[in-house]
C-alpha cells in the first residue's frame, strides 16, 4: 500500500501545485541531511501527502524558500524549508520503504527486493534509531498484515486496514497530546 499516491494535477491550482512540489522538494532535501543521497530515491508522493496533512492538522505553515536542485541545478525551485514534521516525514519514508522491501523479500524472495533491501539497510538502522516507535508499528502492523495473507483473508478491507492502522497510529505520534486530542482516533 505504500507508494500508490498520485496528485490530481489537473484539479490542482498552480499554487496549490508548486507547494506540493515545494514538499517534495523538502523532503527529498530532508532525506538526503538525514540519510545520504541513495534513499532519496525513495521520496514518494505518499510522504508529500502525509506531510502536508500532519502540517495542516499541526496548525504548523510550510516556509518555502528557493533553493538548487540535483535534478534543476541551473534554475532554483521552491523548497519547503526543514522542520521537525520534515525530519520525522523523511525517516518515516525510510522505514516504510524499508519494510515493503522486506514485505516483497518475503512475498516473492526475488533478487531486486534483496538488492534494494541491502542497499537502504543503513538508512533503515538511522530511521529506526531517531524513531523506534515508528518502526515497532510498522512492524507490528506488517506482522498483522502477513497472518491476514497466510489465512488467505478475501476482505480487501481487512486487508487494507493494516496500512490505515499503520499510518494513523504513526500519526498519533507526530503530535502532541494535546493536538491528538483535537482529533481523536480512528484505528480499534
Amino acid at each position: 500500500m505504500f507508494g500508490y499516491l498520485l496528485p490530481d494535477k489537473s484539479y490542482l491550482y498552480i499554487k496549490d501545485y508548486q507547494l506540493y512540489q515545494g514538499v517534495y522538494c523538502g523532503i527529498c532535501k530532508s532525506i538526503k541531511r538525514l540519510f545520504g543521497n541513495i534513499p532519496r530515491l525513495a521520496t514518494n508522493y505518499d510522504s508529500v501527502f502525509l506531510c502536508v496533512l500532519v502540517h495542516n492538522l499541526a496548525g504548523k505553515d510550510v516556509d518555502i524558500r528557493q533553493e538548487n536542485c540535483i535534478l534543476h541545478p541551473f534554475k532554483k525551485r521552491g523548497v519547503a524549508a526543514d522542520d521537525e514534521l520534515f525530519k520525522a516525514v523523511a525517516a518515516l519514508n525510510v522505514l516504510l520503504l524499508y519494510h515493503k522491501l522486506e514485505d516483497d523479500v518475503i512475498d516473492d524472495g526475488l533478487l531486486k527486493y534483496k538488492f534494494g533491501r541491502s542497499i537502504f539497510r543503513g538508512a533503515y538502522k538511522k530511521a529506526r534509531a531517531m524513531y523506534p516507535e515508528f518502526d515497532r508499528i510498522i512492524v507490528e502492523e506488517y506482522q498483522r498484515l502477513r497472518e491476514l495473507e497466510l489465512a488467505n483473508e478475501q476482505s480487501i478491507d481487512r486487508v487494507a486496514d493494516c496500512f490505515g492502522c499503520m499510518m494513523q497510529r504513526v500519526c498519533e505520534r507526530l503530535f502532541t497530546p494535546r493536538q491528538y486530542a483535537e482529533y481523536g482516533t480512528l484505528c480499534y
